[in-house]
């Protein structure tokens, strides 16, 4: 997973006026490239319908 600079795990302390979104995802390799501002719940709703999901959980989800 490529988290880049000014991003957290949990997507709260990033600034997306545009919003975020997921640019890549090869489901052979379990890779995925998101945009900063996206957070694990979100991109846990998006891999969900490729039978995958990203397992860290570091706090809660606000």
């Amino acid at each position: 997973m490529n988290l880049s600079g000014a991003t957290s795990v949990e997507g709260h302390h990033t600034l997306a006026p545009k919003g975020a979104r997921v640019k890549a995802l090869h489901v052979e390799d379990m890779d995925v490239v998101v945009e900063p501002g996206i957070g694990w719940l979100e991109l846990n709703e998006y891999l969900e319908e490729y039978g995958l999901f990203f397992p860290l959980d570091p706090g809660g989800s606000s």
